[in-house]
């Protein structure tokens, strides 16, 4: 009988790997170790040298961005890909807020892991929401410009244009 590997299993278990053949998932769990946490441990420190990132499996975390909480993260959600991926500082602080399992991976296993497709598709699809995210942020926090145009300007200018 064929002893299951744990990695393996928690990898199929997260929805966005769920379709993976387990031939993919057995060569992803090669490039990822198991670390635990407790509640408080911290796996990323922001303007720190990222070396390391973390695939999230059980428990939760908090993002806190200057020092504010930025969002909540959970299993399947990835931690400190920014920084590999740019070889760059962390752009924040992860905490673990209870019991979590995460998997761990270097630069090098992010590229052998960003060859799955599945992989690869929760990463982009991550960071595109991060990306959303910042902008409206930096809306929010900038200014209005001349001809920017309010939400009622353009209720009205749709308004206008269904009379004619």
């Amino acid at each position: 009988m064929k002893r299951s590997d744990p990695t393996v299993e928690a990898l199929g278990a997260l929805p966005a790997l769920a379709d993976c053949a387990r031939s993919e998932l057995s060569w992803m769990a090669r490039h990822l170790d198991e670390v635990r946490l407790a509640p408080g441990q911290v796996l990323t420190v922001e303007g720190r040298a990222g070396r390391e990132g973390f695939l999230l499996v059980e428990g939760s975390a908090v993002v806190y961005r200057d020092g504010a909480v930025a969002a909540e993260l959970g299993p399947g959600h990835l931690v400190g890909l920014v920084a590999l991926l740019d070889a760059q500082v962390h752009t924040a602080q992860v905490v673990a807020s209870s019991p979590l399992t995460t998997l761990v991976f270097d630069r090098r296993g992010l590229e052998a892991l960003l060859s799955v497709p599945a992989f690869a598709r929760t990463a982009r699809a991550q960071l595109a929401r991060r990306i959303r995210l910042a902008d409206a942020r930096a809306d929010r926090q900038r200014p209005p410009l001349p001809g920017d145009a309010t939400p009622s300007d353009l209720r009205r200018e749709h308004a206008d244009a269904m009379a004619r």
